[in-house]
């Protein structure tokens, strides 16, 4: 009992420090109060604290700035807008040795850079990758072509400010479209016991050309993605195997169209990017069929037949080369495992794939 009492103290004293507070600051103090979260465009204009039961305001006049306990900082600076000039709290979004803040109104929002001092620039709708450049080329000018990726909202803006002030060098998440041609192996998996069951055949594996598309979109400007492709591939089985006493021939044809949803991470490397793949595929063989010569055993006309649907799993690896700012070619290995859901199906397949994308934009 002893120690779950002094359990529980140490967790008691140790969450506020790991756990977020609210905060004022004042001119030399950084005091912590329960400031009151009054939503984006109020908290924008004044500050309120619950002090001592009661409700005290503090104007950006008042502070340098203040946080919320849920992680948020706001910071007292003047801004211009249009004709007016303003003394308001601005949310800080990335800080460094360039910052960037959001300033919320009913009308919209407004977003200003800094270059870490008191200077503030708005950033325009109309202009804002031109004023990029403006100030990110002197230092980085590897940065200067990928501010063509980068868009007019909050999170894509903060990435890249943050990228700048971490000097990360490595390409800007961006959508990616474009083609792929490879080399698809198939094997058979059939599941029906008098398939499964006989020695007669081996199943090994077939290979084919297969085409298609894909697009590469990134989750939350990050390493991560959701790549989604669709291609077209066609295969041919023929078996056949027999010994003293029975023989068995199979013959199957399954063109299909497939459509795998992958999530990738692609390490975050400038020139040569491995990665890695791991998701779900369908597959729609839209004219298959299968035949079969002298049948083992006495099944009573219950032949398995092949599913036009097929779902399944599929996972590899591979290698992303850049070609330049935007365009990349893309080496990848992948091994699936498809299955059928359509009644009366008895065959499943793997399937080991190599191929070659390009994206065009």
């Amino acid at each position: 009992m002893k120690n779950v009492i002094l359990t529980f103290g140490f967790l008691f004293i140790i969450f506020p420090i790991w756990g977020q507070w609210s905060y004022i600051q004042t001119d030399s103090l950084l005091i912590e109060l329960p400031v009151i979260n009054q939503g984006a465009i109020k908290n924008a204009r004044e500050c309120y604290v619950d002090y001592k039961r009661e409700k005290k305001r503090y104007s950006p006049d008042d502070l340098l700035g203040y946080g919320l306990d849920n992680g948020t900082v706001y910071v007292s600076r003047i801004i211009q807008l249009g004709d007016s000039t303003l003394k308001v709290f601005l949310e800080v979004l990335e800080s460094g040795d360039r910052s960037l803040y959001c300033y919320r109104t009913k009308s919209g929002k407004c977003l200003f850079i800094s270059d870490g001092g008191t200077l503030l620039s708005e950033v325009s709708k109309e202009i804002y990758r031109e004023q990029l450049k403006e100030w990110s080329y002197t230092d980085y000018p590897e940065l200067k072509k990928e501010i063509n990726f980068v868009g007019y909202n909050e999170r894509s803006l903060k990435k890249f400010v943050n990228k700048y002030n971490k000097k990360d060098l490595s390409p800007f998440p961006f959508p990616k479209i474009g083609l792929m041609v490879g080399n698809e192996m198939a094997k058979l998996n059939p599941f029906h016991k008098v398939l499964k069951e006989t020695d007669l055949i081996r199943y090994d594996y077939e290979s084919n050309f297969m085409v298609g598309a894909f697009l590469d979109y990134p989750i939350l400007l990050s390493d991560f993605s959701a790549h989604l492709e669709i291609y077209y591939s066609s295969h041919s089985y023929k078996y056949k195997g027999s010994n003293e006493n029975e023989s068995l021939e199979l013959k199957v044809t399954a063109p299909d169209v497939k459509v795998p949803l992958l999530f990738r991470y692609t390490s975050p490397f400038r020139k040569l990017r491995p990665f890695v793949n791991i998701g779900g595929v369908y597959a729609y063989n839209f004219k298959p069929s299968i035949s079969y010569g002298y049948f083992i055993g006495d099944v009573s006309g219950s032949r398995p037949g092949i599913s036009i649907h097929h779902f399944g799993y599929s996972a590899g690896c591979g290698l992303e080369y850049k070609l330049n700012y935007k365009n990349s070619l893309f080496f990848d290995f992948r091994y699936s495992n498809l299955y059928g859901i359509s009644p009366g199906n008895g065959i499943n397949y793997s399937l080991m794939q190599m191929s070659l994308g390009f994206n065009f934009r």
